[in-house]
């Protein structure tokens, strides 16, 4: 089949470890005849096309889109489809696609799916992962009355676009499909599925030595355990709950590691320079270089604003799963990850802003090596059972040869 994908995930190369990188390599994998299209991973870089593993791969040239500020995102995105549907038309004119996988976030790409599917009369297999408007409304960016509500009222247009555009929507999580259902009536049984963010699984062993050498490269105490998070640095992932339990911690065997970027790396920074104890603060690592650190870590954190009303299912969670890593998630009770965590035994759900059960549930882990084996081995069971780009892949060839 001749595929292509739409995403906004940027990469350096198709061999980068990442969700959407790992899935276009799956099909690659598979024999099809891959094309990606994404954006540049700096917006002074030129556009470009090139080959690689074995796909070809649709550089646009646009300004930011991820982990920058509301109105510079969406005056971007909405700049987005023009720029794809042009470049589309001067590098596969001569290409039928099968089917178009667009990876959603903000309502991205809805124009250039609507064009492929009409041009090529191609399937849409829509994977959804960010559902607009309706996680704005969570925030107060947008509203469903008022002058707000107008805004809102045009992106709810456009997202039934989007649904009626995709043969199948592939959502996250049962959380996400129920959501998505109860806020979009429209959508029948037959249109939606769980597809769950994906991983082709690579597995990291850290010697002994590895170990040492990491520590010491980013000052981590030899007798401290590490209780890490990586990702998102924004008002959605509750940083301020992250930073209030850090600066409350009593345990002298425990730093925390922070791997990441957003609109409040910088404020993070300020407090460790201000006093905050017992926090190390890096930018976003290379994959592989946070998978060791992942793997030397006891605990890992999935931290969202409990003010979120949509299931939210971060990706910073199929890292953890592949280092085996037993979780803590500092979320709101939509976020639906958190008791899927605790009902297969590699994770606990704890309120954002319960500092008392937060606390509780760390001691657990960290008192409890027999625990933390039971958690590592039920993590690494979850991924493989439930989170391969292989199955991903199945549930999407299994939809479009309908």
């Amino acid at each position: 089949m001749n595929v292509l994908f739409l995403t906004i995930y940027t990469f350096n190369n198709l061999t980068d470890r990442h969700f959407a990188t790992d899935l276009i390599r799956e099909f690659v994998d598979n024999g099809h005849n891959v094309y990606a299209v994404t954006t540049v991973t700096d917006e002074k870089d030129d556009g470009s096309f090139t080959e690689e593993y074995g796909a070809k791969v649709l550089r646009l040239k646009l300004g930011s889109i991820q982990k920058v500020g509301a109105v510079k995102k969406l005056l971007n995105i909405l700049k987005l489809d023009k720029v794809a549907i042009r470049e589309l038309k001067k590098y596969t004119k001569d290409i039928k696609f099968d089917v178009v996988i667009p990876i959603v976030s903000n309502q991205v790409y809805l124009k250039t799916a609507e064009y492929i599917k009409k041009r090529d009369t191609a399937k849409v297999y829509m994977l959804m992962k960010d559902m607009f408007p309706e996680n704005a409304c969570d925030f107060g960016m947008l509203k469903k009355t008022g002058l707000k509500g107008i805004i809102y009222r045009y992106f709810a247009k456009k997202e039934k676009r989007y649904y009626d555009c995709s043969d199948k929507i592939g959502f996250m999580t049962e959380g996400n499909v129920a959501f998505a259902k109860q806020n979009c009536p429209y959508l029948t049984d037959d249109k939606v599925e769980v597809n769950p963010n994906s991983v082709m699984p690579e597995y990291v062993d850290v010697t002994e030595t590895e170990k040492k050498e990491l520590k010491k490269k980013y000052s981590i105490p030899e007798d401290k355990k590490i209780v890490i998070y990586g990702g998102n640095l924004g008002a959605p992932q509750g940083v301020d709950f992250l930073l209030d339990v850090i600066s409350r911690n009593k345990r002298e065997d425990v730093v925390y590691f922070i791997a990441g970027a957003g609109t409040r790396y910088s404020e993070i920074e300020q407090s460790i320079r201000s006093g905050l104890k017992n926090c190390i603060l890096v930018p976003m690592l290379d994959a592989r270089e946070y998978a060791k650190l992942l793997k030397i870590s006891t605990v890992g954190i999935v931290s969202l604003d409990k003010r979120f009303t949509v299931p939210n299912c971060p990706s910073r969670v199929l890292s953890y799963l592949e280092a085996s890593l037993p979780m803590i998630y500092t979320v709101g009770k939509s976020c639906d990850m958190a008791f899927i965590a605790e009902k297969n035994g590699f994770g606990y759900y704890v309120e954002n802003g319960d500092k008392e059960e937060y606390f509780k549930k760390l001691d657990f882990i960290l008192d409890d090596e027999e625990l933390r084996k039971c958690m590592q081995k039920n993590a690494h069971t979850y991924l493989e059972t439930k989170c391969t780009t292989k199955i991903s892949y199945d549930l999407i060839l299994k939809a479009v040869a309908k």
